[in-house]
């Protein structure tokens, strides 16, 4: 099966249910569909203000997202045109846009201070991380993340790196629910094993829409961001 016959998203459950009985469709296919549309859509949609509009120098790169490093516009959107009656004011200083270093990684940049949303930007700044291997935690980012069978890890990964690399990740909790129940899942201990995670997210209501064996997949897929 290369690909589903059907638009996931738009899906029931019961239409969810129905094609992986018919094998139509696998746990594994439907996270690796949300993982592209995030690799599609999650992206920078917001602009730094600042005082004059003058472009930033170079084109900055912040954290890896669904497998590549967020890239901010150069432009900016000068303070008047958010602002035009900014002369009058006389409060406090305003925190105006400007990148700053991650306190995790010195070489990833973020937008801090005032940012706008500029049209037509076609992304949304909607994730904070996802749950793919090498990019799910800060301190285990990259190879630090490493899969077991994939050797030891890099010189300098933490010590709870060794750890944390036997978690599975969403694309590998999906192969192992496709391999314990195939297409004839355990709805009930799924929907169980679901709850946990419902009570705790807020991103949850566009996933309520899949099949029961997925929901608790694809929930690992949106978990907030592991530290250490």
């Amino acid at each position: 099966m290369s690909s589903m016959d059907f638009v996931v998203e738009e899906a029931t459950i019961e239409q969810l249910h129905e094609a992986i009985g018919q094998k139509r469709a696998t746990c594994v296919q439907v996270v690796k569909h949300y993982i592209n549309r995030c690799e599609r859509y999650n992206g920078v949609a917001t602009m730094l203000v600042t005082s004059n509009g003058d472009a930033l120098d170079t084109k900055p790169k912040g954290t890896v997202r669904a497998g590549k490093p967020l890239s901010f516009p150069t432009s900016t959107v000068p303070l008047n045109k958010v602002l035009p009656d900014f002369k009058k004011y006389a409060g406090p200083p305003l925190d105006l846009g400007h990148m700053e270093a991650t306190a995790s990684d010195p070489k990833v940049l973020q937008q801090m201070g005032m940012v706008q949303g500029f049209a037509n930007s076609g992304q949304l700044n909607a994730l904070s991380t996802l749950n793919i291997r090498g990019e799910r935690s800060v301190t285990c980012r990259g190879d630090f993340d490493l899969h077991p069978s994939l050797g030891p890890l890099p010189p300098g990964a933490p010590p709870a790196c060794e750890i944390f690399r036997h978690y599975p990740d969403a694309l590998e909790q999906a192969a192992a629910l496709d391999e314990k129940w195939g297409s004839n899942p355990d709805l009930k201990q799924c929907l169980c094993m679901a709850s946990f995670f419902l009570s705790k997210m807020l991103l949850i209501q566009k996933i309520c829409a899949l099949q029961a064996a997925v929901m608790q997949t694809t929930i690992l897929t949106f978990l907030p961001e592991t530290i250490f």
